[in-house]
């Protein structure tokens, strides 16, 4: 099951319906703006207002199977909801969302979208796996390849000039939520660990380009910059390139 992370996004407060209709209470809710919590296979979180959770329970369970879309296009990342609690003269917003897999490193986007348009590439001219193993950084980067053969110097040249074709186009990257069945029909999911989410996050780039992915990226390819080949290797099956964008 999907983790659920809750964050407490707005607390409100009616002094006029309070002086009007409440009596004076003295523990008023302490949830502090900003605060956040993981639900673990659809349970409560320690220390969440039980008030609270009985308003988000529901989205929260549906979450955590995987379900999502609610009230057909209600949020704009349909693995998501926003609900608030029952307190009438306080009430807190809580913005709830699936937990995608942990992400440890803040890729450079023009650099990693750039890994994408060079990963599509690599599949399509040669018919290898994308990059098996990569490391991606805003000065310079290296992707490495399964290969039978060393690409020759008109191949490595083709290689620069389709990557920059696409970077070209000036196309829009966008980002979609899916769970792991309708992913697997448009996208390679050999890579993700076994315990991968049940909702991934497919990131395309135009018709170029659809892989799973939870990096961060440009919104058009226009924001990229040029794509260039520095130098490259080849050893045991292996080649090894490395690239930048200027």
């Amino acid at each position: 099951m999907n983790k659920v992370k809750i964050t407490a996004v707005r607390r409100s407060q009616y002094p006029d319906l309070m002086a009007e209709y409440e009596n004076p209470i003295e523990n008023a809710c302490e949830t502090c703006l900003g605060q956040t919590w993981i639900s673990v296979d659809g349970q409560k979180p320690e220390g969440l207002c039980s008030e609270a959770w009985k308003c988000m329970r529901e989205f929260v369970e549906a979450l955590a199977r995987g379900e999502g879309n609610f009230f057909n296009g209600w949020m704009k990342n349909p693995y998501s909801a926003m609900v608030s609690c029952n307190d009438g003269f306080r009430p807190v917003s809580f913005y709830l969302e699936t937990q995608l897999n942990d992400h440890n490193k803040e890729e450079h986007p023009p650099m990693h979208t750039a890994e994408h348009i060079l990963n599509a590439t690599m599949v399509a001219m040669f018919g290898c796996p994308r990059s098996r193993n990569s490391h991606i950084e805003r000065k310079k980067s290296k992707c490495d390849y399964i290969l039978a053969h060393e690409p020759s110097a008109e191949q490595i040249a083709a290689i620069e000039s389709r990557v920059n074709e696409i970077i070209a186009r000036n196309v829009d990257v966008t980002i979609e939520y899916m769970n792991r069945e309708q992913a697997a029909a448009i996208v390679d999911l050999s890579k993700l660990p076994e315990d991968v989410s049940e909702t991934l996050r497919i990131v395309r780039i135009g018709d170029y380009d659809a892989c799973a992915c939870i990096g961060s990226h440009v919104a058009n390819t226009s924001q990229i910059g040029s794509f260039k080949i520095l130098s490259h290797s080849f050893a045991d099956g292996v080649w090894r390139l490395r690239w930048k964008v200027v």
